[in-house]
Parts: structure tokens; sequence; C-alpha cells
């Protein structure tokens, strides 16, 4: 069978001050294994807001009902998923910077994560964090915040009847949420992990 997972969730950009004018991105990283090989594919969202009012701007404004189909999905011998997401204002970045960017990232995970994977071991929370934190960005964008969480058995937990749902994974609760801070910026991302196979 062929799982599609689902990660649905809303964005709520909290500080007045940093609402104005923002228009925020995010780039999801996903990891797991296949055959003793880590697998690393992102997601990037590109705008997900253009220019939030200014003048007369509530003290919050939210995004909802947003969702990223993860690329890769963990199997019953391989049964970790890991994921982590990082925030952006999109700024003074082009295209191909962006891109560059993703793919240094992707090199870096692998160097970071890969031997753990080829030990035939899933790699810890911290370690996919500090993997993905360490290559930010460089150049216009400003960086947000990074947050991570790993599914350690989720391969063997999903139940492949066809029927879609919600799925609270092992170490996880349901309406998790990440919290992105920089300066006076806060954003908090609500999410729930959803599960459904074919075939």
């Amino acid at each position: 069978m062929t799982d599609l997972i689902t990660i649905e969730y809303s964005l709520r950009l909290e500080d007045v001050a940093e609402v104005r004018g923002d228009e925020p991105r995010l780039e999801f990283i996903f990891l797991t294994g296949l055959g003793g090989q880590l697998q690393v594919k992102t997601v990037d969202t590109g705008i997900l807001a253009v220019n939030f009012p200014g003048r007369g701007a509530p003290r919050s404004i939210g995004l909802s009902n947003l969702e990223v189909h993860v690329p890769i999905s963990p199997t019953q011998a391989n049964r970790f998923l890991g994921f982590a997401v990082r925030a952006y204002e999109w700024d003074s970045f082009d295209a191909s910077d962006r891109a560059s960017a993703l793919d240094r990232l992707v090199e870096n995970v692998q160097l970071r994560i890969g031997p753990t994977v080829a030990a035939s071991r899933p790699p810890t929370v911290d370690q996919i964090w500090l993997a993905v934190n360490e290559r930010p960005s460089v150049g216009g964008d400003d960086r947000i915040g990074v947050s991570a969480r790993l599914f350690r058995s989720l391969g063997s937990e999903v139940i492949r009847d066809g029927v879609r749902r919600t799925i609270v994974p092992e170490g996880s609760q349901a309406n998790d949420a990440f919290l992105f801070r920089s300066g006076g910026a806060r954003w908090r991302m609500q999410f729930d992990v959803a599960h459904q196979s074919f075939g």
C-alpha cells in the first residue's frame, strides 16, 4: 500500500510590530531511512501571505487550513520520520539563492545524520535540529526560527486500511505546535499529522 502523510497546519504571527508588512514562508525538511540510507526531501511553501496590513493591523494575524504532503514515507522496516521547519520572512533572496541554500542544507543533513542511519539507528530530534539549524540561508531573507520533531516508530504505528485519520505518533500529541522567535518576532505553527493508505 502507498502511504499519504499530510502535515495540516496553521500559522499565527503573534506580535503586531512584526505583522506589518511581513511575507512569511516556511521550509519543511523531511527525513527517513531506506535500506540503511538516509532519505531527505524538502518543501518550500513560498510566500504564504503577501504584505500583511500596516496601520490598523490587529495584535496578531493567522493563516489556517494549510497543508504539506510529506514527500517520503516511513515503512515497517524503516519506521522513523523526522521533520524540521525553518521559518522565514520573505525578503530580498532570489529563487536561485533559495534553491542553492536548500541544496546545501540537504548536503549538511546527509553529512551529519547519514552515518547514524547507516548504523541502523534513528537520529535524535536534537541531531535533526542541529543539522538544520547550523545551515541558515544566507542573504536577504530574515530567519525567524527552526523547530523539529522525530516520530521514531511511525511506520509501524499507522493503520493501513484506506481510512484518512489524524494520527498521534508515539512521543507526540494531537494539535502539536512549533514556536519560532527572533528579535521581536513570534510565530506559532499549530499542526496535526494525518495519514491515509491507498492500493
